[in-house]
């Protein structure tokens, strides 16, 4: 749990935000990690249609 918790803080002071409470750190790397999922799926879909 604290690699979790680190790698969230440092997400967020990377881009300047603030960081979630210690009960919610599960939920903002779910939604970190779904987010990036998505970005790279549509990007993905982007290059197969453009190539």
């Amino acid at each position: 749990m604290k690699f979790l918790d680190d790698f969230i803080n440092g997400l967020h002071y990377t881009i300047g935000i603030s960081t979630p409470p210690p009960d919610k750190v599960r939920t903002a790397a779910l939604i970190w990690i779904v987010s990036m999922l998505i970005i790279i799926g549509i990007i993905a879909l982007l290059l197969l249609y453009v190539f």
